[in-house]
């Protein structure tokens, strides 16, 4: 989860001084590490999922729950093996919507330990340009458009 550093200084009387560090790392026997993109496009199809830390001296079989909202995903959960003091990545499909947003919760159990992560990753949408075509008519020699102009014919649609 973590790392400290813990440094201590000393120093006598007669000008002796001496000193000493350890780092200490603090961590869960499983521990569940976001693996996603940094962002999605709408319609997108991805490849996301989590990567399980084993911190224990056993070897087990982890369940692993996904959920999500602003994406489709196909199976929501699987089992994986993961060795003693090892790593494994669990992946599952995913398509994004039309939505601003993409919240991913993953919740592993392995015996008796569990974890759980929630990310949330923006979803871009493609900007949409509409154009219209007011008037189609050519012109000859000395000859101009007369004609009435409908406000509505000069409105564009242009979202982002």
């Amino acid at each position: 989860l973590t790392a400290f550093r813990l440094m201590a200084v000393a120093s006598d009387i007669s000008d002796r001084f001496g000193a000493g560090e350890l780092r200490l790392t603090v961590n869960k026997p499983l521990m569940a590490a976001p693996a996603l993109p940094r962002f999605l496009r709408s319609g997108d199809a991805a490849s996301v999922g989590i990567v399980l830390h084993n911190n224990t001296a056993n070897a087990g079989s982890a369940t692993v729950t996904a959920m999500a909202s602003g994406v489709t995903m196909g199976s929501p959960r699987q089992t994986v093996t993961i060795p003693a003091h090892g790593q494994t990545r669990v992946r599952f499909a995913a398509k994004a919507s039309e939505a601003a947003n993409a919240v991913f919760q993953f919740s592993v159990t392995m015996g008796s330990e569990t974890d759980d992560v929630k990310v949330t990753i923006p979803i871009q949408r493609p900007r949409v340009i509409d154009h219209r075509l007011l008037v189609e008519k050519k012109l000859g020699d000395g000859e101009t458009w007369t004609g009435t102009s409908d406000p509505m014919l000069f409105a564009s649609t242009t979202s982002a």
